[in-house]
């Protein structure tokens, strides 16, 4: 099996050197439609030695890409019958090589087999093309939570698909998708070490993942119905959740055993958050108010108004001393946590808001809601500084193309794609996110 995988390799390395195209078109190197293992395998064993043969001989990336760039003209000078697998060999072989695909002239070909889940196509030309058992990425769902990692380099997203998304922030590409709640996702949290995720929805469940792996580690069970929001203390020991039955409840990670239950709230507490020294937790509800509690007595040491719709997530500043709220009423509130003084009130969402979270170094809170973008503001100013869609295909033309359904054409007009409008191409750069 290795010498074939051998041969493979330095067969077409050397149809793309000469531009002789056979096994590029005749044979899959990597197949789009297959389990995620077999894929990476695929791309371990062919595409990345194809790439390294090629720089053998080719001495340069730049050379390689000229090269790939020559194969594709090749491809398209045949009928969409003899072009085969050209198409897709060349276009993963470009990703592998790039790490986007920004602005490419991809046009008038027969893909198959092409993976492109995750990766850039902004710009990207393909007009008239046709595609064949292959993988494009898929839009948010509308968006319950979001939590940044420790470390600020992870972001989770948990939506109404019942899936918990984690985002590498540097790139804003998707690393994991952990599936296991068979409803709406309604709260995530990174523990204080950055190696476990916790997750709380309309099952009534909090399950924790390890991020490494993506693995599920245990599930917690008590509450009577579902899981509002779920929260690491800082030392990790502890996990806090709320729920729709109008309770929160304290766990014990390693062991899974619920330590204590919290009332209060008149109906259901939809938010809950330690402060960093883990004496006070702060709960919203959907009477509109956050309320913070003494941890050890379980008393209510006071409550803050000022919200006119549901709670949807609550999250204390790095140093203790601020809270952030976000609402149904389309707002995000930041608060003194001394005073109980509302200190700002950010407006720009359109719809609901779900979700909030400062940033690891408190300079920062981020907010995500039903209009399925994220927003960051700046502390200190209110002011939103970014705003983060899941736009991976912005400007991709997508003019004629053929193969796809109309649901799938629909997503990526969704993610940024255009249909019916000259596109201008480019040559890509080599510049990064």
């Amino acid at each position: 099996m290795e010498y074939v995988a051998e041969r493979l390799v330095e067969q077409v390395a050397q149809e793309i050197t000469t531009g002789t195209l056979e096994l590029v078109l005749s044979h899959c190197l990597m197949k789009a439609q297959t389990k995620e293992y077999v894929r990476h395998a695929q791309a371990e064993l062919i595409l990345k030695p194809v790439l390294a043969r090629l720089l053998t001989l080719l001495k340069s990336e730049q050379v390689i890409e000229q090269r790939l760039r020559q194969a594709l003209a090749t491809v398209r000078s045949r009928s969409w019958e003899e072009q085969g697998y050209g198409g897709g060999n060349v276009i993963n072989l470009l990703s592998q090589l790039r790490g986007t695909l920004r602005a490419y002239d991809f046009s008038k070909l027969c893909i198959r087999q092409a993976y492109l889940a995750g990766v850039e196509l902004q710009e990207a030309n393909f007009a008239a093309s046709h595609f064949e058992q292959s993988v494009f990425s898929e839009t948010f769902s509308a968006i319950y939570c979001v939590a940044f990692s420790p470390d600020g380099q992870f972001l989770a997203v948990g939506g109404m698909n019942g899936e918990v998304g984690v985002w590498q922030v540097a790139r804003w590409k998707q690393l994991l998708t952990l599936g296991g709640h068979p409803g709406w996702v309604w709260s995530v949290a990174f523990s204080p070490d950055g190696a476990r995720l916790a997750s709380g929805g309309e099952d009534g469940f909090v399950r924790i993942w390890e991020v490494s792996t993506g693995q599920c580690l245990t599930t917690l069970q008590g509450h009577t119905d579902g899981i509002w929001s779920v929260a690491f203390s800082p030392d990790g020991a502890r996990l806090a959740s709320s729920s729709d039955d109008g309770t929160v409840r304290l766990w014990e990670v390693s062991t899974g055993q619920c330590l204590a239950t919290l009332q209060g709230h008149a109906i259901w507490s939809t938010s809950v958050s330690f402060s960093p020294d883990r004496s006070r937790l702060a709960a919203g509800s959907h009477d509109w108010t956050v309320k913070l509690w003494e941890v050890s007595t379980g008393k209510c040491l006071q409550t803050l108004r000022g919200h006119t719709n549901w709670m949807g997530f609550v999250a204390f500043h790095p140093d203790g001393t601020l809270l952030a709220s976000g609402s149904h009423d389309r707002t995000v509130r930041v608060w003194e946590v001394s005073t109980g003084k509302c200190l700002k009130t950010l407006h720009s969402h359109p719809g609901r808001i779900w979700a909030v979270v400062f940033s690891p170094d408190g300079r920062m809170v981020m907010s995500g809601g039903e209009d399925r973008t994220m927003l960051c503001w700046d502390v200190q100013t209110g002011e939103c500084v970014n705003m983060v869609r899941n736009r991976l295909y912005e400007g991709m033309n997508i003019t004629g193309i053929t193969g796809l359904t109309e649901a799938q054409k629909a997503t990526l007009r969704a993610l940024g794609a255009v249909e019916g409008s000259p596109v201008k191409i480019t040559q890509p750069t080599r510049q990064g996110w």
